[in-house]
């Protein structure tokens, strides 16, 4: 390096200690892009849950492996003696089994098959159950709208639902653990159900209701009490000014003013 005259620059504007760290940062990106390509052969080579062992037969010769050795582990190629690739091929194949859960549970959320389904298979239950106790008139609130998982599940088909997904490359990539696969399959839909069914007559569809002018159930949906007074009187015994009074107004002269149209009505 002697012979390279922006050595001689270099060695003249820089400490040793510098140049040392200068050089190991060079070697250890070297190192990162020769690991980057050991793990597209590992990638390419095996699923996620093969071990080392059994795939380093099958990769030792080949070139993205061999730059990463010694010379002296060059000739006996049938382990790495520091465990450099066996460590980085450990971390490699965890990340990639995270990666796919993460992405098996990003694919079932953003599947509409998926949702439309659950949906309509909670809409049709809660229907049936409606039109089966449309003639009791006593029910508690809580047996009001409710609907049986067993129901559910009676209208949801998994296996239609698998086939759809099959088009999704994120559920293809943990096709290595069907069994965990499916249940994160039956968990994501039951978890669907439950969060179907309290949206139905809840704050949701409350909300929704009343902003598209629908008429509430008064018996189900009561107003807080310290309301109850203000819109019972407003709507029944009190005319409001349009232009010039608001129910959100509040104060003592507001509620004098509607004692003394409530004497003349």
């Amino acid at each position: 390096m002697e012979r390279d005259p922006r050595w001689r620059q270099i060695s003249s504007a820089l400490q040793l200690g510098d140049i040392q760290s200068i050089f190991e940062l060079h070697c250890h990106s070297i190192l990162e892009k020769r690991l980057n390509l050991f793990r597209e052969l590992v990638e390419r080579s095996c699923s996620p849950i093969e071990s080392f062992d059994n795939i380093w037969i099958l990769i030792k010769d080949d070139s993205r492996v061999t730059k990463l050795l010694s010379p002296s582990q060059e000739s006996e190629t049938s382990e790495p003696s520091n465990g450099l690739l066996r460590r980085d091929f450990d971390r490699f194949q965890k990340e990639r089994i995270r990666k796919a859960n993460a992405g098996l549970e990003e694919c079932l959320r953003e599947n509409k098959f998926l949702q439309f389904h659950v949906r309509n298979a909670v809409q049709t239950t809660e229907s049936a159950e409606k039109e089966g106790t449309k003639e009791a008139k006593d029910e508690d609130e809580d047996e009001e709208g409710a609907i049986a998982m067993d129901k559910v599940w009676k209208l949801i088909n998994l296996e239609e639902i698998q086939t759809v997904l099959t088009d999704d490359k994120r559920w293809l990539e943990y096709r290595y653990f069907p069994e965990e696969r499916e249940k994160m399959l039956k968990d994501y839909v039951t978890s669907l159900v439950e969060s179907i069914k309290a949206e139905k007559g809840g704050t949701v569809d409350l909300t929704i209701a009343l902003h598209a002018g629908g008429v509430i159930n008064e018996k189900k949906h009561k107003p807080p009490k310290e309301h109850c007074d203000e819109q019972d009187s407003y709507g029944k015994r009190y005319k409001r000014d349009d232009r010039d009074r608001s129910p959100k107004r509040s104060g003592g002269s507001f509620a004098n003013e509607r004692r003394e149209r409530m004497r003349y009505d």
